[in-house]
């Protein structure tokens, strides 16, 4: 082998490298930061002056502050080897916004929720995944109707 075809093949496969690795980075990037929507809510969560209200399944109402506090601590990645076991819809209030959000319990951890966008996202990922040890939420609660239609078509059991 002479040295131009020498070179051309190191060429070639450092630029392979330098490709991997850029595709790992930008990776790493999208799986492990905190979504927008995560980080809008959490900002108007934090405003003082509003009373903050959070329902489940349109009735049930949980401590804001306890809540808040667990909202803060989200995660953007877990264990494997989990799903998803049964949805409720969240809503979060204030006199100035609403926002309602799909939230799974963890089929091996009962206090972990997988949290999920509302409006179905093109890429159906948990927004982050939230430890709701202070609050059980009763097993016989459902509230099936009101979760988002395309939760139940879209992630698997």
């Amino acid at each position: 082998m002479n040295s131009i075809e020498l070179f051309f093949k190191n060429k070639f496969f450092g630029a392979l490298l330098v490709l991997v690795v850029m595709i790992f980075i930008a990776a790493a990037y999208f799986l492990f930061r905190t979504p927008s929507e995560i980080k809008d809510l959490s900002t108007q969560m934090q405003i003082g002056h509003q009373t903050l209200y959070v329902e489940v399944c349109g009735s049930k109402q949980l401590d804001s502050i306890s809540f808040v506090r667990s909202f803060d601590n989200i995660k953007q990645s877990k264990v494997s080897g989990s799903s998803p076991s049964k949805f409720y819809l969240l809503t979060i209030y204030t006199d100035a916004f609403e926002t309602h959000l799909n939230i799974g319990r963890d089929s091996e951890n009962e206090d972990l929720y997988w949290v999920y966008p509302y409006e179905e996202p093109k890429i159906k990922i948990p927004l982050g995944y939230i430890n709701l040890e202070w609050f059980r939420l009763p097993n016989d609660l459902s509230c099936d109707h009101l979760v988002s239609p395309w939760i139940y078509d879209s992630i698997p059991k």
